[in-house]
């Protein structure tokens, strides 16, 4: 079941996990209702995105922090799903370790910027602040799991998708396949599904030039047409598909990397929700996010969804 941390504290967002046996979320399909027309429009994405889930997958790992730093306005929402032999005790680690790290180093950077120009000018710099705090503590937190004497993230890792809200504006990172949607409202008041992040798989081909610079290989298996996979250079492994994740260390010196790509959005009166999606790790998925009739994972699509959803911003 997927693992559930939700911890107390004031804040516009509420965080639902699929509902299954011995996880949190809640009740039913882990829709919830706040307003009749919020009600049906979250019931109606969910009901498109949310995809059925592969037996055998690891099971992935939320974490949720209402007011983050003891910020009232300030929330912390994160999705990690493991693959491999250790990939859920990979992605529990990451899950442990990143939310606070990022933390202590975010609050270093706001202290430091602080000093040197003043309090006026941090908001200004808020976004370059979190970017720099996010790519730092990624690399120590891969470290960290090279280090480790408790799991083997040799040929094991996770995605690390996650989501820090301060007042209207949302910061997204993200490393692997993961993926971040926003519901959003037209004129009309329906529902519109915005991807918000890149699935970062082997064939993207700025990813591929890296890896192959690296002498690593890309290529599908001849049954799995249309599947990129990340190979070492001289045997058949291990086959990542994805490249970007945390741990995964046999393929870090051939072009997978941690970094995450972190990115921006100042959220309007418009914006509903917010969609973390996991994929299971290989499976090859198509998602329509231009067409609000076809806001939709292919069926083939595995995994699971928690969903963030908030009230209109105070702007």
């Amino acid at each position: 079941a997927a693992d559930l941390v939700d911890a107390a504290g004031p804040g516009p967002f509420h965080v639902f996990g699929k509902g299954e046996e011995g996880g949190g979320g809640a009740p039913g399909d882990g829709a919830a209702v706040v307003g009749d027309a919020l009600g049906r429009g979250l019931r109606d994405v969910r009901r498109r995105v949310l995809p059925p889930r592969r037996e055998g997958h690891q099971p992935g790992h939320l974490h949720r922090m209402g007011g983050y730093g003891c910020q009232d306005d300030t929330i912390f929402c994160g999705v990690f799903d493991g693959h491999g032999q250790w990939g859920h005790y990979v992605a529990k680690a990451v899950r442990e370790s990143l939310p606070q790290s990022l933390l202590c180093r975010w609050q270093e950077a706001v202290a430091l910027a602080s000093l040197i120009d003043g309090e006026k000018r941090i908001s200004d710099c808020q976004f370059d602040l979190l970017r720099q705090s996010y790519l730092d503590v990624a690399a120590a937190v891969d470290k960290e799991l090279c280090r480790s004497r408790r799991l083997d993230a040799v040929n094991s890792g996770c995605t690390a998708l996650s989501i820090v809200k301060q007042g209207d504006l949302v910061v997204v990172a993200n490393v692997g396949d993961s993926r971040a949607v926003l519901a959003t409202t037209s004129d009309d008041g329906d529902v519109t599904a915005v991807q918000l992040t890149v699935d970062f798989k082997p064939d993207l081909p700025q990813e591929k030039a890296r890896i192959m610079q690296c002498e690593g290989r890309v290529h599908c298996l001849d049954d799995e047409p249309g599947v990129h996979r990340v190979w070492v250079p001289h045997r058949e492994a291990p086959g990542l598909a994805m490249s970007r994740a945390s741990g995964d260390y046999c393929v870090k010196d051939h072009g997978v990397i941690s970094a995450p790509e972190v990115t921006q959005r100042r959220i309007t009166a418009r914006d509903q929700f917010v969609i973390l999606a996991m994929a299971t790790d290989g499976v090859s998925d198509r998602f329509s996010h231009s067409h609000k009739d076809d806001a939709s994972f292919d069926n083939s699509r595995k995994g699971h969804v928690f969903t963030e959803m908030f009230n209109s911003p105070s702007v």
